[in-house]
């Protein structure tokens, strides 16, 4: 739910990517920006979420589900992939991640 939070961010990441083809993988990018420093990020973040108006009445705002989820006790996750299955799902996905980005890289260098 944090991440939903984290948009701005990851259009800056993407957009960094998509214009400097030498550096990075925009992915890679994304997840650097969203996972560092993390911990000052989500607290503006919710905050910053909580004092905005609801840009959809049909729906609570992110920082309410968020206090919603945390309300709730912690479970174990029902699956917990080994190494090798993770390697595994990481090569199936790996085609379609390089075409998306591919394309989100075409998208913002000729369309914005």
């Amino acid at each position: 739910m944090d991440t939903l939070l984290a948009m701005p961010t990851v259009e800056a990441a993407m957009t960094r990517a998509a214009l400097n083809r030498a550096g990075p993988p925009m992915w890679d990018l994304v997840r650097d920006d969203v996972t560092g420093r993390r911990d000052s990020r989500v607290a503006r973040r919710r905050t910053e979420s909580a004092e905005r108006n609801r840009a959809d009445s049909s729906h609570p705002l992110t920082t309410l589900r968020i206090r919603l989820l945390e309300a709730r006790p912690r479970e174990s996750a029902g699956v917990v992939p080994d190494a090798g299955t993770w390697a595994q799902i990481d090569a199936e996905l790996a085609d379609g991640l390089a075409r998306a980005e591919r394309e989100a890289a075409d998208e913002i260098r000729y369309v914005r």
